[in-house]
């Protein structure tokens, strides 16, 4: 089973316990903080930001959850949040895994002719490659970045397959969040 289906069996068994074990006291704490988000919104993005960042920067599956969760705090803000940190922390470690020489790797990899192959084809549709990437939830974007640098994907084709596609994920799953609050889960109670 891959991260993308466990995330989201245990999501959804996240929010079963929640619904079915939800006290009358847990809409006051959930009225609470959203007051709380409500008054300290620039600090919460700038928490939600630096949060991504960090996410981003390892292979941590918890992305989808915190984006989901920041939407229905945050709304569909969230997302261009989550964003804006994917950004980041992509082209830091596209940068740092960049490999000065593509002939170092081709050397490595004579021995395997398919693979070294399927290198060739990433450089030459590098682009293809990286909006692949971006789109399939399975694949981590520390990977991604990681991955498109050190087979030699142009720094060009690599900025651009990310502005096309890194933006998808994020906003639909901050979007997602945010349809949240409209949950019936309080009586009396909207979300925010």
């Amino acid at each position: 089973m891959n991260s993308a289906a466990l995330i989201s069996i245990l999501s959804a068994a996240c929010a079963i316990l929640i619904y079915f074990n939800w006290e009358a006291d847990s809409c006051l704490r959930l009225e609470a903080a959203i007051s709380y988000v409500n008054h300290n919104f620039i600090v919460v993005g700038i928490v939600v930001l630096l949060w991504s960042f960090f996410l981003f920067l390892t292979v941590l599956p918890l992305g989808t959850v915190t984006v989901v969760a920041a939407g229905y705090i945050l709304g569909p803000i969230a997302g261009a949040i989550q964003f804006v940190s994917l950004v980041a922390a992509s082209i830091l470690l596209y940068e740092l895994a960049k490999e000065k020489d593509n002939r170092v790797l081709d050397d490595r990899l004579v021995e395997y002719p398919r693979l070294l192959k399927l290198i060739n084809t990433m450089r030459h549709r590098g682009i293809v490659f990286v909006v692949l990437s971006r789109l399939l939830p399975m694949i981590p974007s520390a990977i991604a970045s990681l991955s498109a640098s050190y087979v030699g994907i142009s720094r060009q084709d690599y900025l651009l397959g990310l502005f096309l596609a890194g933006w998808v994920r994020p906003i639909l799953f901050g979007m997602l969040g945010a349809l949240g609050r409209s949950a019936p889960i309080c009586p009396g109670f909207s979300g925010i």
